[in-house]
């Protein structure tokens, strides 16, 4: 069971453990959602996590602070034509 609300004459919450109310309307979920069903960046952040062998619920330590590090300072080191295809040989 979760706790519910609905809204009664006045406008206020009611807090209850029922899926409807009084009148038989379903009532509201009160407790927010985990995260953004509009969150833009969300597949690229579990991609990463997942490429850093992060869990989901595990907060970050310090192995993905030295891999951020590694992964910052190799994108600072490294030019982004050696990421290219060679260039066609032209006589």
């Amino acid at each position: 069971m979760f706790l519910q609300y609905y809204l009664n004459e006045e406008g206020d919450q009611v807090y209850t453990l029922k899926k409807f109310d009084q009148m038989g309307q379903q009532t509201y979920s009160a407790h927010p959602a985990q995260f953004s069903p509009d969150e833009k960046y969300l597949q690229h952040q579990i991609t990463i996590k997942k490429w850093l062998k992060v869990h989901m619920a595990q907060q970050p330590g310090p192995m993905l602070q030295e891999s951020l590090r590694f992964l910052v300072s190799l994108s600072q080191s490294v030019s982004h034509e050696a990421f290219l295809p060679p260039r066609p040989f032209r006589i």
